[in-house]
């Protein structure tokens, strides 16, 4: 054990020890839905990351930004991205502007984040994104 810890104390500073730079997310982030913009607050910097939402409750909804088969996928950075509610389709904006308003139901909304190879799912229908980490 003493070598362990005298190869460590000799590593370079630059050295890679492997570990991840970013941290696994313990807990659902926060969605807050305001009247004009909805902000994601991730609670921790987790570099880059892809955010998507899917109306879940419901029999013809809405999955237009739910990060798959080529749907909008807002793109952020850091600890939270806010997006301007109530777009057109056409005026859409990734990490910009949602179709979503702040008057739509946020219980019946599915959220998805994916940083660092890692994809989290919490809201309504967590199993519909099926291969991601529920939180």
């Amino acid at each position: 054990m003493i070598a362990l810890i005298l190869c460590l104390a000799c590593a370079p500073a630059d050295m890679d020890t492997g570990a991840d730079d970013v941290a696994a997310l313990d807990e659902a982030p926060g969605v807050l839905w305001g009247e004009y913009s909805i902000e994601l607050r991730v609670g921790q910097d987790i570099g880059a990351f892809s955010f998507g939402m899917a109306e879940t409750a419901c029999i013809d909804c809405y999955t237009g930004e739910d990060c798959t088969d080529g749907s909008l996928c807002h793109e952020g950075e850091g600890d939270r991205l806010s997006l301007l509610c109530g777009a057109s389709e056409e005026g859409l904006s990734t990490g910009a502007a949602t179709a979503f308003t702040g008057s739509d139901d946020a219980q019946s909304v599915t959220f998805y984040l994916e940083s660092a190879g890692d994809c989290y799912t919490w809201g309504h229908s967590p199993s519909y994104y099926s291969d991601c980490i529920e939180l």
